[in-house]
């Protein structure tokens, strides 16, 4: 997810890239992939936990779990962004080490997949 407001994306196929734009911007990027109503704003401002939405990107899993925010002006991603995680992570996600942030998260949430348990707690 973007902001119009945020610096221009830069394209990449691992991901879909899906501009937020605040109430009344019609502005645009090159690189998007979808453009999310203006009435989501709000929803996504409260999923995130913020009031600042403008330049925060969330990544999202291949089955819909949000698992990864970064603030703007972030320099890249890190394993701190992760929102969810285990400790009882599979070894061999944990020695999987692509070249940039990035790669890792991906890796890390293919890895740990968000498992429903019912009547219990997520993961």
């Amino acid at each position: 997810m973007a902001s119009a407001a945020a610096a221009p994306l830069l394209e990449d196929p691992r991901l879909v890239t899906v501009l937020l734009r605040a109430p009344g911007d019609t502005s645009s990027q090159a690189g998007i992939d979808c453009i999310a109503d203006p009435n989501a704003w709000d929803a996504f401002a409260l999923v995130a936990g913020t009031e600042q939405l403008a330049g925060t990107q969330l990544l999202v899993d291949r089955d819909g779990w949000l698992r990864a925010r970064s603030a703007p002006g972030q320099a890249g991603w890190s394993e701190d962004d992760l929102l969810c995680r285990t400790d009882t992570a599979p070894r061999d996600a944990r020695t999987v080490l692509p070249a940039d942030g990035l790669g890792a998260l991906i890796a890390r949430m293919d890895a740990e997949p968000v498992r429903f348990v019912k009547g219990g707690f997520v993961h």
